[in-house]
């Protein structure tokens, strides 16, 4: 198949070591995120290149990798976010206080923040959770969450948009208030 045709196509010759050893930790990023804190980071690391590794014969190298790999972790993710849900009949978990944290007051006020926006993202949609996930939380600029959600910068604004105001409507549903992101970061306006 000529370079033109799949421009990514040495993405695709590579194993499932190297792809650990390149990606491991952007995928374990991007499970703690999109997870939230009552997930198993390393378990479902795990999950996703056992996913990884049976989809890889498949990937042609249409897309980027790092692109590929994101949709299976969110995709990973989100069916074990769906099972968990079910298996908790919708509670909440709370988040587990670290040893360390600098106060307990601190400690349980920002368990406290991270349970409640956990909560309203729990109750989204998946697009509209995964680009808040990796806008808001992550901290990605909107270039990045475009080319790993494989869609134009000005979609992803759009997208963006509509799940600002999907969260705050949940917010405001659960008698909560939280800031996003700053106004100045993001998009240029």
């Amino acid at each position: 198949m000529p370079a033109a045709e799949a421009p990514h196509v040495e993405e695709a010759r590579l194993d499932i070591e190297a792809i650990y050893s390149l990606h491991g930790s952007t995928i374990a990023g991007w499970v703690s995120s999109l997870g939230g804190p009552a997930v198993d980071v390393e378990d479902m690391v795990q999950e996703v290149f056992v996913a990884v590794q049976e989809q890889l014969p498949r990937f042609e190298g249409r897309a980027r990798l790092k692109t590929w790999l994101y949709r299976i972790t969110a995709n990973v993710v989100s069916n074990r976010r769906r099972r968990r849900w079910f298996a908790r009949e919708g509670r909440v978990e709370l988040d587990q206080l670290a040893a360390s944290a600098p106060s307990a007051d601190e400690t349980v006020a920002a368990a406290e923040r991270r349970r409640k926006v956990y909560a309203v993202l729990d109750r989204m949609k998946e697009r509209s959770r995964a680009v808040l996930v990796l806008f808001e939380i992550e901290e990605r600029s909107g270039e990045e969450v475009a080319e790993l959600l494989d869609v134009k910068l000005e979609t992803l604004w759009v997208w963006l948009h509509r799940a600002r105001a999907e969260f705050l409507q949940h917010l405001r549903r659960l008698g909560w208030e939280a800031p996003l992101r700053s106004e100045g970061s993001g998009r240029p306006r």
